[in-house]
C-alpha cells in the first residue's frame, strides 16, 4: 500500500480558503481548490506563507496527515494591532516613571538643589 503524500503549506492554505468560501455560502470541493487558491497563494509574501509552512512542518513532525492534529506552535502572541506582545510598551508604567522623575526634579528645584535646565513635560 503506497504511503500518503505529505501535505504541504499550500494544502493548508487551500483548506483555510475552502473554509472561508463555506462561510460565504459557497461549496467547493478540495479537488477544485488548487485552481481557485493558486493565484492568491502566489500573491502572498513569504511572511504570510510562513504560518502555513509552520503548520505543515508541525503536522509532519506529529506524524499526522489530517487537518486536525496537535495544536500548532505559536510563533508569538499578537495583540489586536498585530504587534507581538513581547514588544508591547507599558505606557502606564512609563507615565508613572516620568511623573516620579518630574516630582523629584520639582522637589530638588524647590529646595534649590536641582538642575534648572531639566525640562518638565
Amino acid at each position: 500500500m503506497p504511503k500518503k503524500q505529505q501535505r504541504n503549506a499550500f494544502y493548508y492554505f487551500m483548506v483555510d480558503k475552502q473554509q472561508q468560501l463555506r462561510e460565504q455560502g459557497k461549496v467547493v470541493s478540495l479537488k477544485d481548490m488548487p485552481v481557485i487558491a493558486s493565484a492568491e497563494w502566489n500573491k502572498l509574501s513569504e511572511v504570510q506563507k510562513e504560518q502555513y509552512k509552520l503548520r505543515a512542518k508541525h503536522e509532519k513532525a506529529a506524524g499526522s496527515t489530517g487537518v486536525t492534529g496537535a495544536p500548532l506552535p505559536r510563533p508569538g502572541r499578537l495583540d489586536n494591532t498585530g504587534m507581538p506582545l513581547s514588544e508591547r510598551v507599558d505606557t502606564v508604567a512609563e507615565l508613572e516613571e516620568r511623573r516620579r522623575v518630574e516630582r523629584e526634579c520639582l522637589k530638588q528645584q524647590w529646595l534649590g538643589k536641582g538642575d534648572r535646565d531639566h525640562v518638565i513635560h
